[in-house]
């Protein structure tokens, strides 16, 4: 009946304290407290602010040390700003603030660099107001702040680590680097802060006000921060409970009483800064709990599995309203799993092991040197079941039992200890057991039969243990060891001519078999002679040493069938080029061009030849393998150049427009330039060049051999059909500035004139040397259309030309 009553107990309390709030979490308790360690009525109450009142702390540096200091609250509001990201000035909960030295420090919303939509804490230090150096921490919680619900915030500053924290709900949110030096005077705090500039003041409720003359751990504001104090805490300055119901002074609950709060008298005050608790309970607090008890036992009043749901009543309001999901379950006791002793002993002792209780009885009792220890030892000749009875220190009752056998012992027995060659297998027969287990499991072909084969590939151990079917093991281990093989070695791959012999010197072991035998000398011998018509064959000889492991190695001959070589051709060439010859037996055989006059190389397949006449040049061909060889002889024929010559029939004049080209002497002819020519592959095409010209002829006989001659034919005849620009730009850059009359020939007088649209003169010349520069009356003349005129007499006759030109800027 005590421990039953002491359950209840503690369920209640841990329901009252979940009760409390929970912060963060909807709905909430206006109580920011979620455990007391005191009465209830001592943490009651809240500071109400409404946005233009604040509580003025007395001037002290007590709140700032030089170490360090901490700063928390509980806070709860139904204004928040969740989507103003804004750095303008916001609601703050705690402030000191002096424009003289901006020895600033801010836990709240907004201010500086803390945007209205998060929680920030903000610590400034001397200097000049200008250049802050704070580095806040700051903090928005997912989905953003909730109306009417409580949260807790701390901010804590360390001098010696150069850090600002922020921590919220008890959980640490945002450090930041802050270099800024300590506070060096007195400055004034408020609480709730005061009009320094619009929606500066904080509007909703404040409670559990703490300040710190150290910067508080995280494990320390963990564990604290939803708890009420005693007042008696190190490092506790002022301590704010809001628990006074009337007045305008908030008490100083920290050791000492001094630096009390009161209310500003130089702001707004509508003397409901202290509003009793009862007036700020909106909903009932709710809470599900999950219990198991013993069967026997009863929680809260119940003694049987199901779902409770109760209602406690608050003396200010607040009820509480529980769920309780019970389930009754007997005591499960373990005395752990059945044991078997596989030995030859007749008699073993074994340790019982029992979990821990407050009484213990175990059966038979006679086996057992204390049947009433939580573990005692058996000593016993024959299999036996043991019992456990065991009772909590909570009165609930269960039992177990555990058989510990007693069997004969095991014996395993594979293989003897063996030798074997590389690639020999083994087969590791094994008796004695039901089931096998063979390690290392890569070391054989079956880790789980009695007789798999070693496929290991270094000499080791391999171990077996085996199990019966009353659970007894026994183990076996076999020692392989791998005999090294020889290593043999032949000659490598080669070749050999027909009608030779090639010796096949092979070491590595003690005795050799050679297969196949056709070609053979002897196929037992280290060094047996081969020879074979031609084709390729493969030898394989098989070593074995004294201690009977074979060793292989293979070698590839091939025979080759004696070489027929093919008759380098003849070669033709020109007078004064070059021939390159052809050795026409490929790249395997060697080659000896004689004499060595007049080529580029006498030891390749095609040197190029340069005779000045026709030659017979011997060539040695000779097979690198078999070193078989033949001589050839190889005649290279000059041919002389044709001789070409080139003739006109007159030069052109006003009379003689054209004239008739000749040439003699090749089979056929290509004529340069072919611009002025009625056919350019004619011995004897017509030219009408316009200027003096000089015409090439190359002429090709029938051997492909060719020369060439030339031939001029002067020009007289001049007529109209001279070049001039259809536009010009007189920029100065020395392309195109200057426009005129260009390769006209001996004209013997001219006159060159050029008119505007409006028909004014604006150049005129009688010297085919002249140029317009596109100036007119020495001013540059517009960009636009001008029309020239051009008359000029030359040994044809008249010449008249006019046309227009585009003058470009």
């Amino acid at each position: 009946m005590t421990t039953r009553l002491l359950l209840t107990v503690l369920f209640i309390g841990i329901f009252a304290s979940n009760a409390q709030k929970s912060p963060g979490k909807k709905p909430t308790s206006p109580n920011p407290a979620s455990t007391r360690n005191i009465t209830a009525t001592s943490c009651i109450g809240v500071l109400d602010l409404h946005g233009n009142d604040c509580v003025r702390l007395p001037l002290s540096q007590a709140y700032y040390p030089a170490t360090g200091f901490t700063w928390e609250t509980w806070f709860y509001s139904n204004w928040y700003n969740n989507s103003d990201n804004s750095f303008r000035l916001g609601q703050s909960l705690i402030m000191t603030e002096d424009g003289i030295d901006c020895e600033d420090i801010q836990l709240g919303f907004g201010w500086s660099e803390i945007p209205r939509n998060a929680i920030g804490f903000v610590v400034d230090g001397p200097g000049v107001c200008a250049s802050h150096d704070f580095n806040p921490c700051y903090y928005r919680p997912p989905g953003g702040f909730q109306a009417n619900t409580w949260y807790h915030v701390a901010g804590v500053r360390n001098y010696s680590t150069n850090q600002t924290l922020l921590y919220f709900n008890g959980q640490l949110v945002d450090t930041k680097v802050n270099t800024r030096a300590p506070l060096t005077r007195d400055i004034l705090t408020r609480i709730g802060t005061y009009i320094v500039a619009a929606d500066s003041g904080f509007k909703g409720k404040m409670d559990e006000i703490r300040m710190w003359n150290r910067p508080r751990t995280a494990a320390e504001i963990l564990a604290n921060y939803n708890k009420c104090l005693t007042g008696t805490e190190p490092g506790l300055v002022t301590y704010y409970r809001s628990n006074e119901m009337s007045g305008s002074v908030l008490t100083n609950s920290a050791s000492g009483g001094s630096l009390p709060g009161e209310v500003d008298p130089s702001v707004g005050w509508n003397n409901t800064m202290n509003a009793p608790l009862t007036s700020n309970c909106i909903a009932p607090i709710t809470n599900t709990v999950n219990a198991s008890i013993c069967q026997g036992q009863s929680l809260a009043g119940h003694s049987t599995s199901g779902t409770y749901v109760e209602t406690f009543p608050s003396a200010y309001g607040c009820d509480s309203v529980r769920t309780l999901n019970l389930v009754v379950t007997p005591l499960a006791v373990n005395v752990g799993p059945d044991t078997t002793y596989c030995t030859a002993s007749p008699t073993i002792t074994h340790t019982l092991h029992a979990p821990l209780g407050s009484s213990y009885s175990w059966t038979p009792a006679a086996v057992l040197n204390n049947s009433n220890a939580q573990n005692p030892v058996a000593t016993i000749s024959s299999s036996t079941t043991f019992r456990l009875t065991l009772t909590d220190a909570q009165g609930c009752i269960g039992s177990d039992d555990i058989t510990v056998n007693i069997a004969p012992q095991l014996i395993v027995k594979s293989i003897e200890d063996s030798s074997i060659c590389p690639s020999v297998q083994i087969q590791l027969q094994t008796t004695g057991a039901v089931t096998y287990s063979w390690t290392p499991v890569n070391a054989v072909s079956s880790p789980n039969i009695s007789n798999p084969i070693f496929i290991g590939t270094a000499s080791q151990p391999v171990y077996v243990s085996g199990t019966a079917t009353n659970g007894c093991i026994a183990k076996d281990t076999v020692n392989i060891t791998i005999k090294a093989a020889p290593l043999v070695k032949t000659i490598v791959d080669s070749t050999i001519c027909a009608g030779t012999t090639i010796s096949l010197v092979t070491t590595g072991a003690q005795t050799y078999s050679w297969t196949p035998s056709p070609g053979l000398s002897n196929t037992s011998s280290p060094n047996p002679t081969f020879s074979a018509v031609p084709g390729t064959y493969a030898l394989y000889v098989t070593g074995t040493a004294a201690n009977n492991c074979t060793g292989k190695d293979t070698v590839n001959v091939t025979v080759r069938q004696l070489p027929v070589f093919n008759i380098p051709p003849n070669k033709e060439m020109c007078e004064n080029s070059s021939v390159s010859l052809d050795g026409n037996n490929g790249n395997n055989v060697d080659y000896l061009w004689s004499p060595g006059t007049d080529l580029s190389n006498n030891n390749t397949s095609n040197p190029v030849a340069t005779p000045a006449s026709t030659i017979s040049y011997n060539l040695k061909v000779t097979d690198r393998q078999c070193m078989t060889s033949r001589d050839f002889t190889i005649i290279v024929t000059v041919n002389d150049l044709p001789v070409v010559d080139a003739t006109k029939s007159n030069d052109i004049s006003c009379t003689q427009p054209t004239a008739q080209l000749t040439a003699t002497g090749a089979g056929s002819y290509s004529w340069s330039p072919a611009a002025s020519l009625n056919n350019a592959l004619i011995a004897n095409p017509v030219a009408s060049p316009t200027t003096n010209t000089t015409y090439l002829v190359i002429g090709r006989d029938g051997n492909g051999c060719e020369n060439s001659d030339t031939v001029t034919v002067t020009s007289s005849a001049q007529s109209g059909g001279y070049y001039l620009p259809n536009s010009f730009t007189p920029n100065g850059d020395g392309k195109n500035d200057c426009f005129g009359i260009k390769s006209w020939g001996d004209l013997q007088s001219v006159v060159f004139i050029v008119y505007n649209r409006w028909g004014n003169k604006v150049f005129e010349t009688h010297n085919i040397g002249d140029c317009w520069n596109g100036n007119y009356h020495g001013q540059p003349a517009d960009a636009a259309n001008y029309v020239y005129y051009i008359k000029g007499k030359n040994a044809c006759g008249e010449i008249l030309r006019q046309g227009n030109v585009l003058l470009i800027r």
